[in-house]
C-alpha cells in the first residue's frame, strides 16, 4: 500500500555547505542505535534552522513596530 500523499508537498533543493559545517550536522544528528542518521533527520534539521531563523526575523520586525 503506498504512503499518502503529504498535505504541505515538498520541494527538493540542492545546497553546498562548508565539509566542517556539514560534519558537525551529521555528528549531531547520528544515531548510535542505528550506527548512520536517520531517514529525513537532514531535512528536518535544514526545516527546523529556516523556521527558526524566520521566527527571530519576524520577531525583529515586530519589535520594530512603534
Amino acid at each position: 500500500m503506498p504512503r499518502p500523499r503529504s498535505i504541505i508537498p515538498r520541494r527538493q533543493y540542492n545546497v553546498k555547505i562548508p565539509d566542517d559545517l556539514y560534519a558537525r550536522v551529521l555528528a549531531h544528528l547520528w544515531s548510535p542505535a542505528e550506527n548512520c542518521v536517520p531517514y529525513g533527520a537532514f531535512s528536518e534539521f535544514v526545516n527546523d534552522c529556516i523556521r527558526d531563523k524566520f521566527r527571530r526575523l519576524d520577531e525583529v520586525k515586530t519589535d520594530a513596530i512603534p
